[in-house]
């Protein structure tokens, strides 16, 4: 059962320059398409930070998300590639073949990217 204690689910490690320029940037990434877009869809939004801030928080913290991630270090650079890259294909095969409309498909991925960067930012100001 994944842990509910916030500080369980950071790194002991101070977070580098690199992690925080990591996070400047992605915020970029985030606001930016969301000043371009027509429409928000706030439901999918928050389903997708809700969602993505599970999974790299309580989650990842848990005995699976432990050992899920044992597995991806132990698969090697080359392994982990052809995982990153064939969940890329099955996303980009899904946007293309379901009808999913293109503000549903913006907005969670938005809300996920914003997921992440709650988490990073807990673990910044949690130092």
């Amino acid at each position: 059962m994944p842990s509910s204690n916030p500080s369980d689910w950071l790194s002991d490690d101070a977070p580098s320059r690199r992690d925080l320029a990591l996070t400047v940037i992605v915020t970029v990434l985030i606001v930016f398409p969301l000043l371009l877009t027509e429409t928000i869809f706030w439901g999918w939004l928050i389903a997708g930070l809700l969602v993505f801030a599970l999974v790299v928080g309580p989650l990842a913290a848990s005995s699976i998300g432990t050992q899920v991630g044992a597995w991806f270090r132990s698969i090697g650079y080359a392994g982990r590639g052809l995982v990153i890259g064939t969940v890329a294909v099955l996303i980009w095969t899904g946007l293309a073949t379901l009808p999913i409309p293109g503000g549903v498909a913006s907005s969670l991925a938005a809300g996920g990217m914003l997921g992440v960067l709650v988490v990073a930012t807990l673990e910044t100001v949690g130092r």
